[in-house]
């Protein structure tokens, strides 16, 4: 039994394009979602996208041990406010990096 999708419609300005036999998203289409955001929310997925990475990287510098000169052991925040100077590229004060 064959399934056969609805038509996608897609509105640019004026014009609109009818997409056939395809799914409403794809991942080649993240571009083009990229592309139609308002400025808010392209600004809202970029601070997402920041905050997610400075959440990783804190993570794994928490679990890491001893490397970060001057940060706690175990402390989060300090992992967190060390992932936000290196990722912002600040420039490192009293908390930098002591191995690989």
């Amino acid at each position: 039994m064959k399934r056969t999708r609805n038509p996608v419609s897609v509105r640019s300005g004026q014009l609109e394009f009818l997409k056939l036999n395809t799914e409403k998203w794809d991942w080649r289409d993240a571009y083009q979602w990229l592309l139609g955001l308002s400025w808010p929310r392209f600004a809202a997925f970029v601070a997402a996208i920041y905050v997610s990475l400075n959440l990783l990287f804190a993570a794994l510098y928490t679990i890491g041990g001893d490397c970060v000169a001057g940060m706690r052991r175990g402390s989060f925040l300090d992992a967190f406010f060390f992932s936000v100077q290196t990722l912002a590229t600040v420039g490192y004060g009293h908390m930098y990096p002591t191995s690989r």
